[in-house]
């Protein structure tokens, strides 16, 4: 959930794109679900101007924002019902964390806690369901989070800086720039080395000795960047989340391959086709997945910090416009055939990550299914990072020149390529260069992508001057 860094507010305009079919990017329209075209986030009722957001939060459903000048806005499925908008004064809100069904809000003396059905009403914020006051120092020795507890404490030996959920592990960056994981350690989230669960905090040894500037949390993946501007990532790469090459994504674009060929002797070739096995491991809008996402949380209630409000998907309906709240404790099934012992799974142990599979004694290729230690990316022309956020099986990265990369899942458009592929290694994100955008910050949700971006002419934090004229309601 980060709208913006310490130091001030960026000046600039969002652009989302990926799933958004409950008007959680365009509100007051009929959607597509699949939008893999970037929009400005253009809620109803801003007079197709898009809002100018000081922070922004995605939940599943859902997008929370605080703008420039003290609003609180709400869009998307609320209530009970899709396409929603609700705008609220905020009070001298200082920081937003949405959710399925919560929503808090941090103020300089307290953090209170919404239901979000109540906010629906568009009255103003009354009756918190949960409130806790900040004392005139705030200590660095917990987090808060939208579902009860709502607060939890940390060990008192450390000092974070941001902390970042999973669905089942969390990822902590410390006040001495090491990071710690714990949590489930199934899928080598945890970066270890080994797949077993750690119940506390316990520091990464591969990052050891590195200074680390920031890290996300997907939800079964973890992404880690250095002070120098080099991105390591470990855990789960069923869907080429972690830039290395994935099985999967091999098989379905060799399965394409081959159904194109075949087609086109016939004189019946569609290369835009999106392989079919894309949708047995990837939940659909019709049978979408509903459950609460654990949101952004972070060690320091008086900064919510966090790139990745990472939701958890949970427990599944056929009525996409009525949410269930799902078990936060499980991984959905459809995700995988065996998530705690994944099939044709190739364990990287190496800060390298990638070994060769073998079938009958032959070389087949070079896969990782789980990387249970920290790999060294490379991003094209030796890029540099400066944020890094995380999806539930996709990453975003911006490096120091403005410029935007994604991989991953992409049956959503949330890649932002104009299309619903999933991709295995990182792919510049040609859309900001040629509108000559430049790009400051990135935010995934679930199953879609925020961007801050302003023209390259203000790049150097000179003030934004958008003109209505200037912002398409689609950018293709």
């Amino acid at each position: 959930m980060s709208g913006w860094r310490p130091g001030g507010p960026p000046r600039g305009l969002w652009v989302g794109f990926g799933f958004g079919g409950f008007g959680q990017i365009v509100s007051g329209e009929a959607p597509e679900a699949c939008a893999p075209s970037p929009a400005w986030l253009r809620p109803r009722g801003a007079g197709g101007h898009p809002p100018e957001l000081r922070r922004l939060s995605p939940a599943w459903s859902s997008t929370g924002g605080l703008t420039v000048d003290g609003q609180l806005v709400l869009s998307g499925f609320l209530g009970g019902c899709p396409q929603q908008y609700v705008q609220l004064p905020s009070h001298g809100c200082l920081d937003i964390l949405a959710a399925e069904k919560y929503l808090l809000l941090m103020f300089n003396n307290c953090v209170e806690c919404y239901d979000t059905d109540a906010l629906r009403s568009g009255r103003s914020l009354e009756d918190p369901v949960w409130k806790m006051d900040l004392p005139a120092e705030t200590g660095k020795d917990g987090h808060v989070m939208p579902k009860p507890p709502f607060f939890r404490t940390l060990p008192c030996d450390i000092k974070a800086q941001k902390l970042s959920l999973g669905t089942e592990h969390a990822l902590l960056l410390s006040s001495t720039w090491e990071v710690f994981t714990w949590g489930s350690g199934r899928h080598g989230q945890l970066g270890h080395g080994g797949l077993e669960d750690v119940s506390e905090p316990l520091v990464v040894e591969g990052l050891r000795g590195i200074s680390m500037s920031d890290v996300a949390a997907g939800s079964w993946h973890s992404v880690s960047i250095s002070e120098s501007g080099d991105i390591y990532t470990w855990g789960w790469n069923e869907s080429g989340q972690l830039g290395l090459p994935s099985k999967r994504l091999a098989e379905e674009s060799k399965g394409a391959s081959s159904c194109t060929s075949k087609e086109a002797g016939q004189g019946n070739g569609n290369l835009g086709e999106k392989p079919a096995k894309e949708t047995k491991n990837s939940p659909t809008p019709d049978k979408g997945n509903l459950g609460e996402k654990p949101a952004k949380e972070t060690t320091n209630p008086s900064t919510l910090e966090e790139d990745n409000l990472v939701e958890k998907p949970a427990k599944k309906t056929t009525n996409p416009s009525t949410p269930e709240e799902g078990n936060l404790g499980e991984k959905p099934k459809k995700e995988t055939n065996n998530p705690s012992t994944p099939e044709d799974c190739n364990l990287g142990g190496s800060s390298e990550g990638i070994d060769t599979l073998e079938k009958d004694g032959d070389p087949v290729s070079d896969f990782i299914s789980i990387q249970a230690f920290p790999a060294l990316l490379d991003l094209p022309e030796e890029s540099e990072v400066l944020r890094v956020s995380c999806g539930s099986r996709h990453t975003s990265a911006v490096t120091r020149d403005g410029c935007l990369y994604t991989w991953g899942w992409g049956a959503y458009g949330q890649l932002g390529h104009s299309d619903a592929n999933s991709l295995d290694q990182p792919r510049l994100v040609e859309y900001f260069l040629e509108k000559q955008l430049f790009v400051k910050d990135v935010v995934c949700g679930l199953w879609n992508t925020f961007v801050l971006c302003i023209p390259k002419a203000n790049s150097l934090d000179r003030q934004l001057d958008f003109g209505t004229r200037d912002i398409p309601t689609s950018l293709s």
